[in-house]
């Protein structure tokens, strides 16, 4: 489970909307309705990446798109890792709770939940960032927390911003998937997550 290979990734899909990083929320643009129609069929992109990247250039459509992947997540891991780095980049209530619903969604492979709860730890505290990792092959219970600071500018700002408390809810839907969540893995990385916050 390599869900730190982003780290790579984030580069390419990352800055080359570097100039877009500003605290000003601006109207969608003419070009949103083909990007949003890209994004509904990524395949037609061609690239996966590519297709949720683009979102980030439409305050309105780009955070619907996004959240609308999190109600069917890709299947294969780069994809994956791609919008989980996307959305944790978003500033966004519809970002959010789209997040926060796949990660308390049991129906959800591990992996899957593993990365939606560190994308909305990742929001929780911008520059903080925190990510799931364990050596290949090597026992699930072995896999640990790598936290970090993003040298990224600050989220892009969407259409409908989160709020003091919607990101407080953050931590709430944390101590839920500690509570709660049926594998041991994920509920040990949760009170990981729960333990590092109560003492920094």
């Amino acid at each position: 489970m390599h869900i730190r290979s982003w780290i790579v990734a984030g580069f390419a899909i990352l800055f080359p909307v570097a100039a877009l990083r500003c605290q000003r929320v601006r109207p969608d643009g003419p070009e949103c309705s083909t990007i949003d129609a890209r994004a509904a069929n990524p395949a037609a992109e061609g690239t996966y990446a590519v297709a949720m990247r683009d979102t980030q250039d439409c305050p309105d459509t780009g955070p619907r798109s996004l959240a609308a992947q999190w109600v069917s997540p890709p299947a294969d891991s780069a994809s994956m890792e791609a919008l989980a780095l996307i959305s944790r980049n978003i500033d966004d209530r519809r970002v959010l709770d789209a997040v926060s619903s796949a990660a308390l969604r049991t129906s959800n492979s591990r992996r899957v939940r593993l990365l939606a709860m560190t994308t909305i730890v990742s929001m929780y505290n911008p520059p903080q960032t925190v990510d799931a990792w364990r050596p290949a092959g090597a026992n699930p219970e072995l896999t640990t927390l790598m936290w970090g600071i993003t040298t990224r500018h600050s989220p892009i700002n969407g259409a409908q911003p989160t709020s003091v408390a919607s990101r407080a809810g953050i931590l709430q839907t944390v101590r839920m998937m500690k509570s709660s969540d049926p594998d041991s893995v994920v509920r040990k990385l949760a009170g990981k997550v729960l333990t590092h916050f109560a003492s920094n």
